[in-house]
């Protein structure tokens, strides 16, 4: 099996947006991918920046570069979201991403409400699995 893995960020509003995005778009059209396996999103708040005399300290570049700075009111909150998808094959995910299977798949909906995402991917074969619950658990 198969990991794809792409990450994308995003504010609290956008965040919001992309997985009600990802839920009614993405999933039916990769469950209509001959070696799709399933889906995992995870994501998380990022620290706000720390607030230092030294340039180079006070800031947490976004991916897209942009400085936003500690305490800022105008600051708005970051999440990283981090996609997986698992497949049985390499073959499959050259299918469904085409010539460059490094290349990410982004809808324009996505797009539209990222701050930035990857535009490359990487992919890992999976090589163990252990749950003590079923997995991946249903939410």
């Amino acid at each position: 099996m198969i990991a794809r893995v792409w990450s994308a960020r995003a504010n609290q509003e956008s965040l919001a947006a992309y997985l009600d995005h990802f839920n009614d778009d993405v999933l039916p059209s990769l469950k209509k991918c001959d070696g799709y396996v399933s889906a995992l999103i995870l994501t998380r708040e990022l620290p706000e920046p720390a607030a230092s005399d030294e340039p180079e300290a006070n800031h947490e570049p976004a991916l897209n570069g942009d400085l936003q700075d500690a305490g800022d009111p105008e600051y708005e909150h970051q999440y990283e979201i981090v996609v997986t998808t698992f497949w049985k094959s390499m073959e499959a995910i050259d299918a469904f991403a085409g010539a460059d299977r490094e290349e990410a798949v982004v809808a324009t909906e996505a797009v539209a409400v990222l701050q930035s995402f990857d535009t490359r991917v990487r992919h890992y074969s999976v090589d163990a699995v252990d749950a003590l619950e079923p997995f991946p658990p249903r939410l």
